[in-house]
Protein backbone atom coordinates (compact mmCIF):
# COMPACT_ATOMS: atom_id res chain seq x y z
CA UNK A 1 0.00 0.00 0.00
CA UNK A 2 1.45 3.37 -0.97
CA UNK A 3 1.74 6.37 1.31
CA UNK A 4 -1.02 8.18 -0.56
CA UNK A 5 -3.51 5.38 0.09
CA UNK A 6 -3.17 5.79 3.87
CA UNK A 7 -4.13 9.47 3.77
CA UNK A 8 -6.78 9.38 1.07
CA UNK A 9 -6.60 10.47 -2.55
CA UNK A 10 -3.87 12.83 -3.63
CA UNK A 11 -5.06 16.37 -4.26
CA UNK A 12 -3.02 18.33 -6.78
CA UNK A 13 -2.87 22.05 -6.12
CA UNK A 14 -1.83 23.06 -9.63
CA UNK A 15 -2.90 21.62 -13.00
CA UNK A 16 -0.47 19.78 -15.26
CA UNK A 17 0.06 22.76 -17.58
CA UNK A 18 1.22 24.93 -14.67
CA UNK A 19 3.60 22.25 -13.41
CA UNK A 20 5.04 21.77 -16.91
CA UNK A 21 5.42 25.55 -17.24
CA UNK A 22 7.38 25.74 -14.00
CA UNK A 23 9.64 22.89 -15.09
CA UNK A 24 10.18 24.74 -18.39
CA UNK A 25 11.12 27.86 -16.42
CA UNK A 26 13.64 25.91 -14.38
CA UNK A 27 15.15 24.09 -17.37
CA UNK A 28 15.37 27.32 -19.35
CA UNK A 29 16.31 29.85 -16.69
CA UNK A 30 19.09 27.98 -14.88
CA UNK A 31 21.32 27.40 -17.92
CA UNK A 32 20.60 30.92 -19.21
CA UNK A 33 21.37 32.51 -15.83
CA UNK A 34 24.56 30.53 -15.18
CA UNK A 35 25.94 31.01 -18.67
CA UNK A 36 24.88 34.66 -18.57
CA UNK A 37 27.41 35.29 -15.82
CA UNK A 38 30.17 33.67 -17.88
CA UNK A 39 29.19 35.70 -20.93
CA UNK A 40 29.29 38.87 -18.86
CA UNK A 41 32.61 38.08 -17.11
CA UNK A 42 34.33 36.46 -20.14
CA UNK A 43 36.73 34.33 -18.08
CA UNK A 44 37.37 31.68 -20.77
CA UNK A 45 38.88 31.45 -24.22
CA UNK A 46 36.97 32.15 -27.40
CA UNK A 47 35.99 28.53 -28.14
CA UNK A 48 34.56 27.91 -24.67
CA UNK A 49 32.84 31.31 -24.68
CA UNK A 50 31.15 30.36 -27.98
CA UNK A 51 29.95 27.07 -26.45
CA UNK A 52 28.65 28.97 -23.41
CA UNK A 53 26.81 31.38 -25.72
CA UNK A 54 25.18 28.45 -27.55
CA UNK A 55 24.06 26.91 -24.24
CA UNK A 56 22.73 30.33 -23.23
CA UNK A 57 20.71 30.61 -26.44
CA UNK A 58 19.24 27.11 -25.97
CA UNK A 59 18.25 27.96 -22.38
CA UNK A 60 16.67 31.22 -23.52
CA UNK A 61 14.82 29.33 -26.26
CA UNK A 62 13.41 26.82 -23.75
CA UNK A 63 12.36 29.69 -21.50
CA UNK A 64 10.69 31.51 -24.39
CA UNK A 65 8.86 28.39 -25.59
CA UNK A 66 7.62 27.65 -22.07
CA UNK A 67 6.15 31.15 -21.84
CA UNK A 68 4.56 30.96 -25.29
CA UNK A 69 3.03 27.53 -24.66
CA UNK A 70 1.71 28.61 -21.27
CA UNK A 71 0.14 31.69 -22.81
CA UNK A 72 -1.51 29.58 -25.51
CA UNK A 73 -2.70 26.67 -23.36
CA UNK A 74 -3.39 28.41 -20.04
CA UNK A 75 -4.58 31.88 -20.92
CA UNK A 76 -7.45 31.45 -18.46
CA UNK A 77 -4.95 31.00 -15.61
CA UNK A 78 -3.01 34.10 -16.67
CA UNK A 79 -6.23 36.13 -16.72
CA UNK A 80 -7.29 34.78 -13.31
CA UNK A 81 -3.86 35.54 -11.82
CA UNK A 82 -3.85 39.06 -13.27
CA UNK A 83 -7.35 39.70 -11.96
CA UNK A 84 -6.36 38.43 -8.51
CA UNK A 85 -3.23 40.56 -8.16
CA UNK A 86 -4.99 43.77 -9.24
CA UNK A 87 -8.03 43.30 -6.99
CA UNK A 88 -7.83 45.09 -3.64
CA UNK A 89 -10.44 45.25 -0.88
CA UNK A 90 -10.63 46.44 2.73
CA UNK A 91 -8.65 43.42 3.97
CA UNK A 92 -5.76 44.40 1.69
CA UNK A 93 -5.82 47.97 2.97
CA UNK A 94 -5.84 46.73 6.59
CA UNK A 95 -2.91 44.41 5.79
CA UNK A 96 -0.95 47.27 4.22
CA UNK A 97 -1.57 49.57 7.21
CA UNK A 98 0.34 47.16 9.43
CA UNK A 99 2.67 45.88 6.66
CA UNK A 100 1.50 42.35 7.38
CA UNK A 101 2.80 42.63 10.93
CA UNK A 102 6.37 42.07 9.77
CA UNK A 103 7.96 45.31 11.08
CA UNK A 104 6.46 44.80 14.52
CA UNK A 105 7.61 41.19 14.61
CA UNK A 106 11.13 41.83 13.28
CA UNK A 107 11.92 45.14 14.97
CA UNK A 108 9.94 44.99 18.20
CA UNK A 109 9.53 41.25 18.72
CA UNK A 110 5.76 41.72 19.02
CA UNK A 111 3.14 39.63 17.28
CA UNK A 112 0.04 41.56 16.25
CA UNK A 113 -3.18 40.26 14.69
CA UNK A 114 -3.12 40.26 10.91
CA UNK A 115 -6.33 40.38 8.85
CA UNK A 116 -7.20 37.06 7.18
CA UNK A 117 -6.17 36.93 3.55
CA UNK A 118 -7.14 34.78 0.58
CA UNK A 119 -4.72 32.91 -1.67
CA UNK A 120 -2.21 35.79 -1.69
CA UNK A 121 -1.57 38.46 0.90
CA UNK A 122 -1.23 42.11 -0.12
CA UNK A 123 2.57 41.96 -0.07
CA UNK A 124 2.53 39.16 -2.61
CA UNK A 125 0.17 41.11 -4.86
Amino acid sequence: MSQHDEHGPRVLKHPLISRLFHWGLILGFLPAAITGFFIWLKPFGEDLQNLIMQIHIVGAGILTLACIFYTIFALDRIVAFTRRIFTFDERDMAWMKICGGYPQKMLLGKTIPVPPMGKMNSGQK
